[in-house]
């Protein structure tokens, strides 16, 4: 009866980490450049609590008897989205496509996001709202005369002549799936990712800049919701379960008695 309440118990386990999930994306449906989590559930691994030809009840039980372990998050990656929205900030960019930009935040970590909600800070950093600084060979005009390109190439304007002053770089990763969330919607690699590549915007498979505009949440309420409805199910059939067995393991003890 144990194993019954093992195997309950990774049940309400795996529906709660789904839960975490849903609620993760619904709360993040309006946040630019979000990678919405897509979580999926696995079957464990059988336990075998019985092996072949065993004396049973005074007779030799040929059959072996093994149970199921129970469910368990198998998967809860991050999907990023390709949709791109206009914003009325001229220092907002978006990436048109696959890829990254290359950030690196307050404790020098260099880390990669979609979401591109920059400003521009005294010192010419485009800078993120958490304070993440985008990687710029050089910093920007401080009076804001300047333009960046599809190609990522920041283009200032001095006596009326465009001169070419530095250029963004987009970071793509072999599997964007395997990129671990470090929160503030930035992301740093792991073996499942594989290292940044660095590439010109529009160059080996990269996106390319929009200026004014963000990358969009990739977050479908529709499939939110209906995760949820799967999870709530699979809790309460758990929670079911649990009962009975709890139930059972008590009229067994009150028959030893």
């Amino acid at each position: 009866m144990n194993s019954v309440l093992g195997i309950a118990g990774s049940g309400l386990n795996a529906s709660s980490n789904l839960f975490s999930a849903v609620a993760t994306n619904v709360a993040n449906v309006n946040t630019p450049g979000f990678g919405a989590r897509q979580a999926e559930t696995g079957t464990g691994g059988s336990i075998l609590a019985r092996p072949q030809n065993v004396p049973f009840a005074g007779q030799v039980v040929a059959p072996g008897y093994s149970y199921n372990q129970g469910p368990y998050l198998a998967e809860n990656v991050p999907t990023f989205g390709a949709s791109v929205s206009d914003s009325s900030v001229s220092s907002n960019l978006a990436i048109n496509g696959s890829g990254f930009f290359m950030v690196t935040n307050a404790q020098g970590q260099t880390l990669y996001t979609r979401a591109g909600q920059f400003s521009q800070d005294a010192q010419g950093n485009l800078v993120l709202p958490g304070g993440a600084k985008l990687n710029l060979p050089t910093p920007l005009p401080a009076d804001g005369a300047y333009q960046i390109n599809s190609t990522g190439q920041i283009v200032s304007t001095v006596g009326g002549t465009s001169v070419p002053v530095g250029q963004i770089q987009v970071a793509t990763f072999a599997n964007s799936q395997g990129l671990v969330n470090v929160g503030s919607n930035l992301y740093q690699p792991s073996l499942d990712s594989g290292p940044a590549v660095l590439q010109k915007p529009g160059q080996n498979g990269a996106g390319t800049i929009q200026s004014g505009a963000l990358n969009d949440s990739n977050v479908n309420l529709n499939d939110s919701y209906a995760t949820m409805i799967q999870a709530q199910t699979m809790y309460q059939m758990n929670a079911k379960v649990m009962t009975v067995a709890q139930s059972l393991n008590q009229s067994i003890d009150t028959i030893n008695a």
